[in-house]
């Protein structure tokens, strides 16, 4: 698939047919015609042998506790049908083992599955990549009767010469689609698209650490410079070490709750990421939690330390 192709997914019938005519009058090739399967009742997603044989291991119904039990990333991406694709099944590489892959389904709403089904003689295809679908079922395979897989109206078109299109040009392909089909999806596509979100997603999440480190050392000290008369007090009665580490308790809480705010908004981030593909950010978002749990731990340690030393001269004659 050459870079720079567009696809247009998930656009009815009827509007492709139009689109399909525009596209060829405006000079472009014939585009590559995709059907979508229903999923009004269960959703249909391919993905390793590697994946299926963790959740078996371990009988883990649910593909993506697999990186916690084996260290896999739990791929998934969902499978079209090719009109005149006979009975071959094509899937991405990553996705192929020894010419074998697996169709798993989910009942509509839920994640943990309830059929895998192994798919033999295989053919890895190059092209499939993201965000195209993971595996390209003929029209004529045993496969379509054994996952009893249905038409829906809906289509993907693959527009493989877009890239030799003007600017113009494209804009003005690219709002023809959004008028007459404003649900559909226009993705470019770039075999490199996720090597480079990965590393725009590390950059944002490091640069988000290092930020959330240095307003907590400078919030540290802050607390411990406006504590400079309680400390004062506490030297001079010689107060107890159970009062020093509750004060440094109570600054300590706040922190953490923020941070676990945090961190719960980078996990629903990454979950709402995978909802229609099955592609997310893997454990990118916990970059940032991770580098400011190991900064509030040094920051209690420096507050206890301080708060329990005793109070310098000039505290105790304040």
């Amino acid at each position: 698939m050459a870079p720079g192709s567009l696809a247009v997914d998930a656009i009815p019938s009827a509007q492709a047919a139009e689109l399909r005519a525009y596209y060829l009058e405006a000079g472009g090739t014939e585009p590559t015609a995709y059907l979508l399967p229903l999923e009004d009742v269960s959703d249909f997603r391919v993905t390793s042998p590697a994946v299926v044989q963790c959740m078996d291991e371990h009988e883990e119904p649910d593909p993506w506790f697999v990186t916690e039990l084996c260290g896999l990333e739990p791929k998934l991406s969902y499978a079209v049908i090719a009109p005149d694709g006979g009975n071959t099944v094509r899937a991405a590489p990553d996705l192929v083992d020894d010419e074998e892959t697996f169709i798993v389904t989910f009942p509509s709403g839920q994640s943990d599955t309830d059929r895998r089904i192994q798919v033999d003689e295989v053919v890895p295809d190059e092209g499939l990549v993201p965000p195209l679908a993971g595996a390209v079922i003929g029209e004529e395979s045993a496969l379509i009767g054994e996952l009893n897989l249905q038409v829906s109206d809906l289509r993907q078109l693959v527009f493989t010469d877009f890239y030799t299109f003007s600017g113009p040009e494209q804009a003005a392909f690219r709002s023809y689609v959004s008028r007459i089909a404003p649900g559909a999806e226009m993705v470019q596509i770039d075999p490199d698209s996720w090597a480079n979100e990965a590393r725009l997603l590390i950059t944002v999440n490091l640069g988000a650490g290092i930020l959330l480190v240095i307003c907590l050392l400078i919030s540290t000290r802050f607390a411990l410079s406006s504590m400079r008369e309680t400390r004062g007090v506490l030297a001079l009665f010689s107060s107890t070490g159970r009062i020093q580490i509750r004060i440094a308790a109570s600054f300590i809480a706040v922190w953490t709750v923020a941070l676990i705010a945090t961190a719960c908004g980078g996990v629903l981030t990454a979950w709402l990421m995978s909802l229609k593909d099955g592609l997310g950010s893997g454990w990118l978002w916990a970059i940032a939690p991770s580098l400011g749990g190991l900064a509030l731990v040094a920051a209690g340690v420096h507050m206890s330390r301080i708060l329990l030393s005793p109070g310098s001269p000039h505290e105790r004659t304040r």
